[in-house]
């Protein structure tokens, strides 16, 4: 989370000694930010009077901090290997986020119902995990020369993760505004629509391999000095799914989205077809892409994610030359974008491969 400074990143991959000090100094990044954003949005409110309402502002504020917290919390618990705890805490917090959610918008009829309802769950999620941190984790306090070694030992996830956390966020919402500048709007919203059934329900399953795969990785590397083991094992299963989301979304998503939405939305049944090499891949990459944070090396991540937003401007430019109809434009995006991830899943497979090597040639 940028809320925590990227520091809820290194709690996996610190060693285990260290985690419950690093865990800190991400709560106070965490702490930081969160008031520092709500200051911000306060000062803006003085000056502008279609900004939030101080109520509001402070609820914004909390909500990033319950986030970066939920999340920096569930990855300690990884840390312990509580599996099904951190499970529980989804399904606790998505349950009593949906419920508040529907009873505050329906009583206070705006916005205002819909953070309070997204604050309810975090707040759960965030009780039932302080409950496991103090009571399953051996919790103690860490001296403020602990907490100063941490954020200096591993303050490049901070320099460099961070931009490379904003270039992310750039790639994941950058192509809608370049379609709009070429395309109409409609022909947008089919691409939106395509691209949010693939989406939504693969980045769910692709971010809770990634995050097992981080604890089990990290934990061989700071016992091993390797973990090409599970990067094979993590590969392999991702590989997998990746293949079969190619091959339904490939011959089957047409007649899908046809079915479920009407036939009125297959023009983006044809998108997902489209689409379809880049999903998979971006699956696989998604599944093993922490394998540079669990070595130290943020910065792979950083120029992997630089060469997508790039192969993008790229592509844009390119069809905007040419006048290239959706379609032609999604197909050589999808094309560049794969063959990007196919590099990177590459690269990453090698320098764990090698470590691999180098760890067998001591012993």
């Amino acid at each position: 989370m940028l809320s925590c400074a990227r520091y809820d990143a290194v709690i996996q991959a610190s060693e285990f000694h260290e985690r419950l000090a690093v865990f800190k100094v991400s709560q106070i990044a965490n702490v930081s930010i969160s008031c520092i954003f709500g200051g911000l949005c306060m000062l803006a409110a003085l000056f502008h009077d279609f900004f939030f309402s101080p109520g509001q502002i402070v609820l914004l504020a909390l909500s990033i901090f319950l986030t970066g917290y939920a999340n920096s919390a569930a990855l300690l618990i990884i840390k312990h290997e509580m599996y099904k705890e951190y499970s529980s805490s989804i399904v606790y917090r998505t349950m009593l986020t949906a419920l508040p959610q529907i009873f505050f918008f329906h009583w206070l009829e705006g916005e205002m119902g819909l953070i309070l309802g997204f604050v309810t769950g975090f707040i759960v999620q965030a009780i039932y995990l302080t409950y496991l941190i103090s009571n399953r984790t051996g919790w103690r306090k860490s001296s403020f020369k602990q907490l100063k070694a941490m954020a200096h030992k591993y303050r490049q996830f901070f320099f460099i993760d961070v931009p490379s956390q904003f270039l992310s966020i750039l790639n994941l919402h950058l192509l809608g505004y370049l379609l709009l500048i070429l395309y109409s709007s409609r022909q947008v919203g089919l691409y939106f629509m395509a691209f949010r059934i693939a989406s939504l329900p693969l980045s769910v399953f692709s971010s809770s391999l990634s995050q097992v795969f981080f604890q089990k990785a990290s934990k061989s590397y700071l016992q091993k000095g390797t973990f090409w083991p599970e990067m094979r094992f993590n590969l392999f299963i991702s590989l997998l799914i990746g293949t079969l989301v190619f091959l339904v979304l490939f011959f089957l998503s047409e007649a899908l989205v046809a079915y479920y939405l009407g036939v009125e939305w297959s023009d983006s049944g044809s998108i997902l077809c489209t689409l379809s090499p880049m999903i998979a891949c971006s699956f696989v990459y998604s599944a093993i892409a922490v394998a540079p944070l669990v070595i130290g090396k943020p910065k792979v991540l950083f120029v992997v994610r630089a060469m997508i937003c790039f192969g993008m401007m790229a592509v844009f430019f390119i069809s905007s030359w040419l006048s290239l109809p959706l379609i032609e434009y999604l197909t050589i995006y999808s094309v560049v974008i794969s063959m990007v991830y196919v590099f990177s899943i590459a690269t990453m497979c090698h320098m764990v491969f090698q470590l691999d090597e180098k760890c067998r040639d001591r012993i």
